[in-house]
């Protein structure tokens, strides 16, 4: 261990003991809930609601293969040959066809796709005026022919055997999805560590799909987070399955939204999407449970606060008064209560109890865990909730 994540851990070590996080949770106990009316229109102000996310559908074409990989593309000429290299070169028993979709990218990545194409007749090019990467990837699977269906994204790469051990676990039966870990990989290519022990990032990637799955469901159109379709809508109708293959490996670089989200308001869809996506469950027959709530509170806590680090105090207590909003929106859930440990349970009872300075309280304390925020950073939005510096 560094001798600086030495040094966090002794610093939250005495932050947060048992003693202290016992003195400093009675305190913000004693704050008065927070009751915004109306939050929403304050974060409209801040950054509106993306329109018309629910992207229309229409059935999938005819099953021919086993399956698809979509690739969407954009301003990645640096990255995208290496990554349908890495996914071509997959050593399955099964057949395959990759869908590039160009999305409108003015760089030279179409170029460099097909010239790839043009060697490999498994690999189809789509393109399209600039749109976003859910309409990317709604286009792949609108003309997806395989009876699986998985996701890359176009600067990330597919280690030897990632798709085989995929494909292995859906043929063994009883799963719709079948979800991997992965591994970081650096701008210039150099392996890393692995990203989490168990599979927790919600991410389309490193998940392989039943075509069924995306029968009626379509990535929310002009919304960052994306991802968040993984816990409303695909988990409490699918069975996932998990394998321990690390295979897929993501790539940290400059320009992500993951770099962006703490600067730009358009991090504020870390609530918008999470919302339009709860309000798809009826119309999906989509009935929510404990294993549901947990998985809420889960997004509701850390990793809300730390895709929104950007706002300030009382732009965040606006947000943090719509997620309870939202929550108590949810009558299906208003007697489950969270089964995840310790201080979890706090992030649960302040979102029921509209307890903001005890929602701050416990993000701090669990940033580590959840690697969703900075602890220094949690600390200062808590230290602002109660007006210190």
């Amino acid at each position: 261990m560094s001798g600086k994540a030495l040094v966090k851990n002794v610093v939250q070590a005495m932050l947060f003991s048992s003693a202290n996080y016992r003195r400093l949770r009675r305190a913000a106990l004693e704050c008065n809930p927070i009751n915004v009316s109306n939050p929403r229109v304050g974060l409209e102000k801040i950054s509106p609601r993306p329109k018309d996310a629910r992207a229309p559908y229409a059935p999938l074409p005819s099953e021919e293969l086993d399956i698809t990989v979509i690739v969407p593309i954009y301003k990645v000429e640096a990255y995208v040959g290496a990554c349908l290299e890495s996914i071509l070169d997959q050593d399955i028993d099964a057949s395959m066809e990759v869908i590039a979709v160009i999305d409108g990218s003015p760089d030279g990545s179409e170029e460099i796709v097909r010239e790839i194409a043009g060697r490999d007749g498994r690999l189809r090019v789509i393109v399209q005026e600039n749109q976003g990467l859910s309409a990317a990837r709604n286009a792949g699977i609108a003309a997806a022919h395989g009876a699986w269906i998985a996701f890359v994204d176009s600067d990330d790469m597919l280690a030897p055997g990632h798709l085989a051990a995929l494909v292995k676990r859906m043929r063994a039966g009883e799963c719709d999805v079948v979800a991997s870990l992965w591994r970081r990989m650096d701008e210039g290519g150099a392996i890393g560590e692995l990203g989490e022990p168990v599979r927790t990032h919600m991410a389309p990637w490193g998940r392989l799909y039943k075509r069924e799955v995306w029968e009626t469901l379509r990535f929310p159109v002009g919304c960052w987070y994306e991802d968040l379709i993984t816990p409303c809508c695909i988990q409490p109708l699918f069975n996932e399955a998990y394998v321990d293959d690390a295979g897929y490996l993501y790539r940290t670089r400059p320009g992500s939204i993951v770099e962006e989200s703490s600067t730009n308001v358009k991090a504020l869809d870390a609530y918008w999407a999470l919302d339009e996506m709860l309000s798809w469950r009826y119309d999906l027959g989509c009935a929510l449970g404990c294993e549901d709530w947990d998985r809420l509170v889960w997004i509701m806590g850390p990793l809300t606060e730390g895709r929104t680090t950007f706002l300030e105090d009382g732009q965040r207590r606006l947000l943090f008064s719509a997620l309870c909003d939202t929550v108590a929106s949810l009558e299906e859930l208003s007697g489950e209560r969270t089964t995840l440990p310790g201080v979890w349970q706090d992030i649960d009872l302040a979102l029921r109890g509209r307890h903001y300075e005890l929602w701050c309280l416990a993000c701090a304390a669990l940033a580590k865990d959840s690697s969703s925020i900075k602890m220094t950073t949690a600390w200062k939005i808590y230290r602002a909730s109660l007006g210190m510096r």
